[in-house]
């Protein structure tokens, strides 16, 4: 049988304490009858000591024993047989009953046992002796301790239970108290598994419930902002699909029909798209190894300006297809970096492209790398129609089109800038875009510089 949590700790208070009490409990029952036995073997001793003292200052006073038997006889009405001897051991005098005293030993009266006491005079000389016996008085003495004894005990006894049932109740209190953030938390975690992501908890008011509240609630944010990334991405590549194989269909169909002639033109046509779904398909299954970090980069020393060149040469024959001008700017004396060369080819090429794409006819390109005291700074501008502020922040994110026509004339699968700020951040380094509209738009990203072992 599975025991609840409330349950665990509502009997692991219950256990302490009642231990806890327990232990008290016995402790001050041992101590109590200890230091009250010791209290009562005190006193009958002191009482003996005045009693041997007080015939001391009788010797003295009548200069010997003569009429003593007066005083013992008074001093013994207190609950002792007092017997008088001299140092041979004689019997002066002698007061009480030795009966009652027999009696009183015949109840055990172990702590009040016979006692012989020397007597000494002023002078420092022993004078006589001195026997106390316990009576029946004494033995009565002995029963008001054993009833004080007991009565302490079943207050102690009562208290013990007294606390016993306030702790059941703390407990069970303390435990529910203790126990009611994790039922919280619970539903909320079922809640979230039966796909409802709209929750936030406020467990309570301590600091360990309160970061239990905020971890748990940005989980939940997070996964809702995943979900919705998920369905967006969804819906984004069903976009990005359906386009091409539309067409696909359209014009498979339309020849198998006779309505279209599979001529070079319209085979062309077909090409083409099958060309953009496999691009498509490409980018999509490196763009899920960036972000599952399973894309290795293969880094090797490398020269910037030779990078930059091979990058430019590749896009020449598009360049001189647009009839834009490309300036390029390189400041001298830059070290070399320790890279992936591809892939950095891969982020320059489609910068590059994209400013090809959205510059007018007879444009102005700038590619400019210059040297930051920690990393080396690559800027991609054109003079294109610029992108909108609002959209500046979202350029990055996959599928996202400034245009909302999404036109492919105006812009590629929205995946280019996505792989390069992920190839980018691989590398260590960081890509940001700042653009006015209808002036221009500069692309910038940086690779940090390293110390390449010689």
């Amino acid at each position: 049988m599975k025991i609840s949590l409330q349950m665990k700790i509502f009997l692991s208070f219950l256990i302490v304490i009642i231990v806890g009490v327990g232990v008290v409990g016995y402790l001050a029952n041992r101590v109590t009858v200890t230091e009250f036995s010791n209290y009562m073997r005190g006193g009958g001793g002191a009482a003996r000591q005045e009693i041997a003292d007080e015939l001391a200052a009788y010797y003295d006073d009548n200069r010997g024993w003569k009429g003593v038997s007066e005083t013992l006889d008074e001093i013994s009405k207190s609950g002792y047989v007092l017997i008088l001897k001299d140092l041979q051991g004689k019997i002066i005098a002698q007061a009480g009953d030795i009966a009652d005293a027999q009696m009183g030993q015949g109840h055990g009266m172990g702590r009040m046992r016979n006692q012989s006491l020397y007597i000494v005079d002023r002078d420092g000389k022993a004078v006589g002796t001195l026997n106390v016996l316990p009576t029946e008085a004494a033995y009565m003495s002995s029963t008001a301790e054993s009833s004080f004894l007991n009565a302490v005990n079943r207050s102690l006894i009562w208290a013990a239970l007294m606390a016993v049932l306030i702790s059941v109740i703390l407990s069970f209190v303390l435990s529910r108290y203790i126990s009611k953030p994790i039922k919280s938390l619970t539903g909320a975690v079922h809640a979230m598994a039966e796909g409802d992501l709209d929750q936030t908890i406020q467990l309570g008011n301590t600091p360990e419930t309160q970061e239990l509240s905020g971890t748990f609630n940005y989980l939940a944010q997070r996964l809702k902002e995943v979900e919705e990334l998920r369905r967006n991405m969804i819906s984004d590549v069903a976009h990005e699909l359906r386009t091409p194989l539309t067409a696909l269909q359209g014009y498979v169909e339309g020849i198998e029909d006779g309505v279209i002639k599979p001529t070079k033109k319209n085979l062309r046509v077909i090409y083409e798209e099958t060309t953009l779904l496999s691009r498509l398909v490409k980018d999509l299954q490196e763009l899920s190894h960036l972000e599952a970090g399973q894309l290795s980069l293969e880094k090797k020393p490398t020269d910037i300006n030779g990078l930059v060149s091979q990058t430019m040469e590749s896009q020449s024959a598009q360049i001189k297809k647009t009839g834009v001008e490309v300036k390029i700017q390189i400041v001298d004396d830059l070290p070399i970096l320790e890279i992936d060369k591809d892939r950095i080819r891969q982020v320059l090429t489609n910068l590059v492209s994209n400013a090809l794409r959205h510059s007018p006819e007879k444009g102005i390109i700038s590619v400019d790398i210059s040297q930051n005291p920690d990393s080396i700074e690559f800027t991609v501008s054109d003079n294109g129609k610029g992108i909108p502020e609002k959209d500046l922040p979202f350029i990055f994110e996959r599928f996202y089109r400034a245009e909302k026509s999404r036109q492919r004339q105006l812009g590629g699968a929205g995946l280019g800038l996505t792989i390069a700020k992920k190839l980018v951040e691989a590398h260590g380094g960081s890509i940001w875009a700042e653009s006015k509209v209808g002036k221009s738009t500069q692309v910038h990203f940086t690779l940090p510089k390293q110390e390449i072992p010689v």
